[in-house]
């Protein structure tokens, strides 16, 4: 099992439980279009001894996750107590870490700490992985005094500067406790690396612990039901601080699948996955980021917007028109005006150029005699041959309604009602919405839990007492349909692309009216240490794949919310 917590700069995706170490840390890079993985044997490991014998923490550490976020190590025994705590303080370019030991003996005893850093390698990470070649070089910092390790390439790429504040040997006497804190800076190169570290380190651990606590007191979402309000808090911190962030060269707001490379297709910029799921879940919390986002999208995304996949910058990564990529911008815009109420962006410049870009590139895909609209690849971003599916154009229905109204134009009302009355004639097969159709004879009766004919009624295209889309849900569910996994422990639709319940079929049971379902599920799952992934074993809730969905977990969060207050 592994524990995660990040700040806007620096995330550590994969905090060993066995014995707490660090093996790598992340830092988003715009220079490089992605992510760098600064890894090691171990990056940082804690090794504490006791009357020179160094205590063995492999599998003896109890874990905690204060505030749902920030991890909190701890092993206790007869003569001591030790705990470790790892703060990724808000705004800074480092991370901090704690180590306490209480003796509970009735006699003194020496004590020495060390956190062993040890930095020997450097990803780019882009969904793939792929060393960087240069050497790692280790000095010590005229500016600060301090050492620092610096890795080059041609100019410099980054640097780790480690400082301490007190002694990390001594002697314990009985009934006292003795903290050690440990600062890592993460810069550009030695100077502002060491001054990070630098910083904090004049701040003082205490301070900078009770500024992140208050800051996560004031964002929880609070529940009667400790385990769903451990399940929203926690998979809503971790959505917040990794599918966003801030570039450690340009400091520049970003956002992406995952700021993790647990995640299959981490460090890169899906309009769905950040705008359809993660982002309801920061309007829950942070509405100025939200307004932030929506500017980064309209400004640094906008030129390739509704392409498969994009690097941070903009630039295209995976070429494949997605229709419901193109539709989530709006759908998001819509989301941020409903909840603030801040009509005065619609007056951005940016904006009203990026709606119409959208505008301009939607007519593009329409059926030259149906009012329907076409998709390259499906909500999974697998390819299909039935280019015009029911649920994209349900999304095109709501997008020209809300375009109607933001560009005041009555012809875009129009043309959602041809829209919906052509999904009715041309996407309706036996009482049932289909899938998709290629208008031509060809059509299939399937689901997918990334954009799923359940949400139908949620997104406001028909009501709960619609026949159609009753049949529809009913049949998904059924036992007849083979990825509706309605016999197994957990019940929630699978896919092709990855045949287990989904968490995302879950945040659709939520959203749908089969709340109660899924909360019986839910409360089945591991997933990934209890946050997201893509999909559970169906037995064991296990995850099955996608291991660090911070995009999803983000849609997790809201859903719960949803569901749990309205």
């Amino acid at each position: 099992m592994i524990q995660v917590t990040a700040n806007e700069y620096v995330a550590l995706p994969n905090i060993n439980e066995n014995d707490a170490s660090i093996p790598y840390l992340t830092v988003l890079n715009m220079e490089y279009r992605g992510m760098l993985e600064l890894d090691g044997t171990s990056l940082l490991k804690p090794t504490i001894k006791i009357n020179n014998k160094e205590i063995n923490l492999e599998n003896k550490l109890s874990w905690t996750r204060v505030c749902y976020w920030i991890p909190k190590a701890e092993f206790e025994n007869k003569d001591f107590k030790l705990s470790i705590i790892f703060l990724t303080p808000k705004d800074h370019k480092a991370l901090a870490v704690r180590v306490s030991i209480e003796n509970k003996s009735n006699k003194s005893f020496d004590f020495e700490i060390a956190l062993n850093l040890n930095w020997s390698k450097t990803y780019h990470v882009v969904n793939e992985s792929y060393e960087i070649k240069s050497e790692i070089i280790e000095k010590e910092s005229n500016w600060n005094h301090a050492k620092v390790y610096q890795q080059f390439n041609k100019l410099p790429l980054i640097s780790l500067a480690p400082m301490e504040t007190n002694n990390s040997y001594g002697t314990l006497d009985v009934e006292e406790v003795y903290n050690y804190d440990y600062f890592l800076g993460v810069g550009y190169e030695e100077v502002s690396a060491s001054t990070a570290a630098k910083h904090l380190k004049r701040i003082e651990f205490d301070e900078l612990l009770k500024e992140n606590v208050a800051f996560l007191e004031s964002k929880i979402i609070r529940n009667n039901d400790s385990f769903l309000e451990m399940i929203l808090n926690t998979n809503l911190f971790f959505s917040y601080y990794f599918s966003a962030g801030k570039t450690l060269d340009s400091e520049e707001l970003v956002l992406a699948t995952s700021r993790s490379p647990r995640y299959y297709v981490s460090a890169a910029y899906w309009d769905r996955d950040s705008l359809l799921w993660s982002y309801p879940s920061f309007l829950l919390i942070d509405e100025k980021l939200s307004k932030k986002v929506l500017e980064y999208v309209f400004k640094k995304q906008i030129k390739n917007i509704g392409e498969h996949s994009r690097f941070i910058d903009g630039s295209l990564l995976e070429p494949g028109f997605e229709l419901d990529e193109l539709c989530a911008p709006v759908l998001a815009l819509e989301k941020y005006i409903n909840k603030t109420g801040d009509n005065s962006i619609l007056e951005e410049s940016y904006l009203k150029s990026g709606l119409h870009i959208i505008l301009e590139k939607l007519q593009t895909k329409r059926h030259k005699d149906i009012a329907l609209y076409e998709t390259f690849l499906m909500p999974t971003d697998d390819f299909t041959k039935e280019k015009y599916l029911t649920y994209n154009n349900v999304l095109v229905y709501k997008v020209l309604i809300i375009l109607s109204q933001y560009l005041k134009d009555e012809n875009l009302v129009v043309e959602a009602e041809k829209v919906k009355t052509a999904i009715y004639d041309y996407l309706v097969k036996d009482n049932m919405f289909v899938w998709s159709s290629d208008l031509n004879g060809h059509w299939s009766i399937y689901d997918e839990p990334p954009g799923s004919l359940q949400l139908l009624n949620f997104l406001g295209f028909c009501d709960k007492s619609s026949l159609i889309w009753n049949n529809t849900v009913n049949h998904i569910r059924s036992k007849d349909y083979k990825l509706s996994f309605a016999t197994s422990s957990i019940s929630e639709i699978g896919c092709a692309h990855a045949p287990h319940p989904w968490i995302l079929s879950l945040c659709n049971s939520l959203l749908c009216g089969y709340g109660k379902s899924a909360i019986e599920n839910l409360r089945k799952m591991k997933m990934d240490n209890f946050i997201a992934c893509e999909s559970v074993d169906e037995e064991s809730g296990k995850c099955a794949t996608g291991e660090a969905f911070a995009t999803c977990a983000g849609f997790l969060a809201y859903s719960l919310y949803t569901y749990l207050n309205h």
